[in-house]
């Protein structure tokens, strides 16, 4: 017969494993046993603690967090955005020269990159005039609507 003591050994091996149910049938006696598998949450009174253990505490939560630098964008700086999700190509082919490069002027409707989207090749064209900036992305990057291209200093 089973007793006290080996039901108590069965629920600690239960709830040590990775199991989450037991059923035992033994000597004509069953024993179902069932635990959720949730995330263990441990209360702690403050006064428990002491100043160094918080302080270990919060260090390693300070160390965790990442740091988000927001940049104020000149308002004359305007990008130009994907259309489409696709392949970014700054040249027309390989052997030729880019559309445009960092310092290049651009006109409003000049095409300054194409995007490849299921072997149709889309030639993105500018919405205002200006200087380009900054070259956001490398040709063979893969690109997502709305994404950032070019910078341009509108004129």
């Amino acid at each position: 017969m089973i007793d006290y003591r080996e039901i108590e050994k069965l629920i600690k091996a239960l709830d040590e494993s990775s199991l989450t149910s037991l059923q035992i049938a033994y000597e004509g006696i069953q024993i179902n046993m069932a635990k959720e598998a949730k995330e263990k949450v441990v209360y702690v009174n403050s006064s428990d603690v002491t100043v160094k253990e918080q302080a270990e505490v919060c260090t390693s939560i300070a160390t965790e967090t990442k740091e988000v630098k927001v940049e104020k964008r000149d308002e004359n700086i305007k990008a130009i955005k994907s259309p489409i999700v696709g392949t970014f190509y700054g040249k027309p082919a390989p052997d030729k020269d880019a559309y445009v490069t960092e310092g290049s002027s651009v006109k409003n409707g000049q095409v300054v990159c194409i995007i490849e989207a299921m072997k149709l090749m889309n030639e993105v064209k500018s919405e205002f005039s200006g200087e380009i900036v900054k070259v956001l992305v490398n040709d063979g990057d893969l690109i997502e609507y709305g994404q950032e291209i070019f910078l341009v200093k509108e004129s």
